[in-house]
């Protein structure tokens, strides 16, 4: 429980990035040893982060298949499996090695690559956890949110079509959809830790206009004047590669937009700003109303679903 005044540490966007730059992988128990600080920009499937994660499910089945004859390669490792007297769960470590991981995640993947024989001595884990692991803005979001971290940005704000569901999705995203679309905030005093930033820009290769998102760790308004309000603005985002420095912005003086009108958002009022989008390009970060997330726990190996419940089967 916590007292009148204070709140878990995961409502705190720059305490929850910082724990990506300090995982600890310290495991007497298999003789790991280390803190992993993960730099790394990953958006979606690399070729060879996708052939070591293959590498070490062929692994795994093969010491499984000694006792199990049910699994008879990688693909039909069980969802959670215990190998040399550690329990893991798959989806967890696919979400590692795909860009997608909060950090219990990357811990697990370290561990059971250390036990597979992928790290070679106890104290090359966090090397081995700063090639292989990294993250990308909705990842950062949906982790700090609760919810799947493979949710798409264009979600936040619109939510997601049966279509778009259709081919490809991971069960994780199809668990927690129901939790987006998010409203737009439409007054600045409830801009707050955990209210979600989206950057509304040019058009990518496939025509998305929903281009980043980061969380607002705080927002200290100023000077009004007319539709036009002065602000303070600190935010945590994963939009490049690097440390702390990259990620995290504090008291950047902005200016707010409290009549914008979102062309995607028909009949809403929205706030913004001027920003930028991945191009270069200019664009608004609207903010979006993340409340809805504010008693869910940060990711580990489950997903919130509709109902506000955890599940462990994604």
């Amino acid at each position: 429980m916590f007292g009148i005044g204070f709140s878990p540490w995961w409502m705190d966007p720059f305490v929850y990035e910082w724990s990506y730059h300090n995982i600890s992988l310290d495991d007497p128990a298999i003789g790991l040893f280390g803190t992993a600080d993960i730099t790394a920009y990953v958006s979606g499937w690399q070729a060879d982060k996708n052939t070591e994660y293959w590498t070490i499910l062929g692994i795994v089945a093969q010491a499984l298949r000694a006792t199990d004859k049910t699994v008879q390669g990688p693909s039909s490792v069980p969802l959670d499996f215990e190998y040399k007297g550690q329990v893991f769960h798959k989806a967890s470590i696919r979400r590692a090695f795909e860009g997608r991981a909060a950090p219990d995640e990357i811990r697990d993947a370290t561990r059971v690559a250390f036990l597979a024989g992928r790290v070679r001595t106890p104290v090359s884990g966090p090397a081995y956890a700063s090639t292989w692991f990294g993250i990308d803005c909705n990842s950062f979001a949906g982790n700090y949110c609760g919810i799947s971290p493979s949710t798409s940005i264009a979600a936040y704000a619109r939510g997601y079509t049966d279509a778009a569901l259709k081919n490809g999705a991971t069960e994780d995203v199809r668990t927690s959809r129901g939790l987006v679309p998010i409203p737009p905030v439409t007054s600045p005093d409830a801009i707050k830790t955990g209210t979600l930033l989206l950057t509304f820009g040019s058009p990518d290769k496939n025509g998305n206009r929903w281009r980043h998102i980061a969380v607002v760790q705080d927002c200290t308004l100023g000077g009004r004047k007319g539709d036009r309000l002065e602000a303070q603005l600190s935010i945590a985002e994963w939009g490049t590669k690097g440390g702390s420095e990259r990620h995290t912005t504090s008291a950047k003086t902005v200016t707010l937009d409290l009549g914008y009108k979102c062309p995607e958002l028909p009949g809403k009022a929205c706030i913004a700003y001027d920003g930028s989008d991945p191009q270069g390009s200019a664009a608004k970060r609207i903010f979006f109303d993340g409340s809805r997330f504010d008693d869910f726990e940060v990711r580990g190996a489950h997903v919130y679903n509709a109902s506000g419940q955890k599940t462990y089967t994604t």
